[in-house]
């Protein structure tokens, strides 16, 4: 699947990234982002600082209770287990050589929930990403496509996630309006069918 980021600086000059499971390096990586002084930074470090310290705090959790995994094989061996974990945890990496090679420049954690449907968690991108001449956009747009694939073969129907007011626009503008279910009544938790995340799997092919 190809995916893409775009500058910042107001181009539409793309560049491609590597959505992939998380592995231990990433994880490594992923605690220094929580070291960045966000105190006095802007909302959007300040997310990214603390989502990740709030989904590695979480992946630890589930990997404790073996309901962690760092593939779809490994997670469709749990899913067909005798005694299957009621959740599993999921945490994705977006990777391109021209932030640094090797290092996330975003993430997402996810977990699949006891009805197999996936509920995203947290979603972020590198903190430094917020610093001038440094931003890209195009992180949602790059994840979601590949959460549609995921979803396929995790034969997961929806993905849940909680907007935040800034957030919301964009998420109308990715999906159309007319394909969130907004369930809770309260503008904030919304919901996508995979038929729609494969519909932007395929287009994101096709950029």
């Amino acid at each position: 699947m190809k995916l893409y980021l775009k500058a910042g600086n107001g181009s539409q000059e793309k560049f491609p990234v590597i959505a992939r499971f998380a592995g231990l390096h990433d994880r490594f990586e992923l605690e220094q982002w929580t070291r960045h002084n966000a105190a006095s930074s802007p909302q959007g470090l300040r997310d990214a600082v603390s989502y990740a310290e709030e989904a590695l705090s979480r992946w630890g959790r589930y990997q404790r209770e073996n309901s962690a995994v760092e593939s779809v094989e490994a997670a469709l061996t749990l899913i067909a287990a005798k005694d299957p974990p009621p959740e599993i945890a999921l945490l994705f990496v977006l990777e391109a050589s021209w932030w640094e090679p090797g290092k996330p420049a975003a993430f997402a954690y996810l977990r699949r929930t006891s009805f197999g449907n996936l509920y995203l968690e947290y979603l972020a991108k590198h903190p430094l990403s917020f610093v001038p001449g440094l931003e890209f956009s195009g992180v949602s747009r790059a994840f979601f496509a590949w959460f549609g694939d995921i979803a396929t073969k995790l034969d997961s129907s929806f993905v849940w996630w909680e907007a935040t007011v800034d957030s919301r626009n964009g998420y109308d503008k990715l999906f159309g309006a007319e394909n969130l279910l907004d369930k809770s009544g309260l503008n904030d938790l919304f919901a996508v069918r995979s038929e729609c995340l494969k519909t932007l799997a395929s287009g994101a092919d096709k950029e």
